[in-house]
């Protein structure tokens, strides 16, 4: 009944998106998504909801993205 049950039998990103609004109406929680660059357009959407309504939670929503690297002026690969 959880996330992990969610997501093993492939629910829709409504059915996720709900599930983690309910329960972080509950209880106080922060939700960590790491390297946010390398995530598809689903789960980028799913992100834009969940921070939409993050005030009618107690949750902290946290997402890192980080840029590719660029080679200082004048250095070539």
């Amino acid at each position: 009944n959880g996330l992990s049950a969610l997501l093993q039998r492939s629910a829709s990103r409504e059915e996720i998106r709900d599930h983690l609004l309910e329960r972080y109406q509950r209880e106080p929680v922060v939700l960590a998504i790491e390297d946010i660059q390398w995530a598809d357009d689903a789960t980028i959407d799913l992100v834009r909801q969940l921070a939409r309504r993050i005030d009618e939670t107690s949750a902290l929503l946290l997402v890192t993205y980080r840029e590719e690297p660029r080679a200082p002026v004048g250095m070539t690969r």
